[in-house]
């Protein structure tokens, strides 16, 4: 769109977006046209969430998967996997094998306290980058 010297329209030329007083007011009434961040819920609310519907529709077949659709055998893997574990450091044939000993109270703790430091320090880093990425966009 070309304007006179003057700042005026040039005759036949439509005028564009809105006028400022208007702009102004929308602004104002409604803010600045962003799109909200989306903010994921916490893993143990989602992990809830999905078996609660899960059990809330029907009970889960082999052809629907425990928790995922792409990997219908990963639950049984992990599940095997976890009773594997146990298998070694509490079945006394394997013990003898393996040469494990149990986990007492205290190395129960200390494998615990790892497990949820990994996760905390896990969290803390995916939010720290979320929030340098939401300082960025804004800026």
């Amino acid at each position: 769109m070309t304007t006179s010297p003057a700042g005026e329209r040039e005759p036949g030329q439509e005028l564009c977006g809105l006028a400022a007083p208007e702009a102004e007011r929308r602004l104002a009434e409604h803010g600045r046209n962003e799109v909200a961040e989306v903010r994921s819920a916490p893993l143990h609310s989602r992990v809830l969430a999905q078996l609660r519907d899960r059990a809330a529709r029907r009970r889960p077949g082999p052809a629907d998967g425990l928790l995922t659709r792409q990997n219908l055998f990963l639950p049984l893997a992990v599940l095997a996997s976890a009773l594997l574990a146990l298998a070694a450091l509490y079945a006394s044939p394997l013990r003898s094998v393996l040469e494990t000993e149990p986990l007492g109270w205290s190395g129960a703790a200390r494998a615990t306290a790892a497990l949820m430091s990994g996760y905390l320090a896990a969290r803390m880093t995916r939010n720290a980058f979320r929030e340098k990425k939401a300082a960025k966009a804004k800026s």
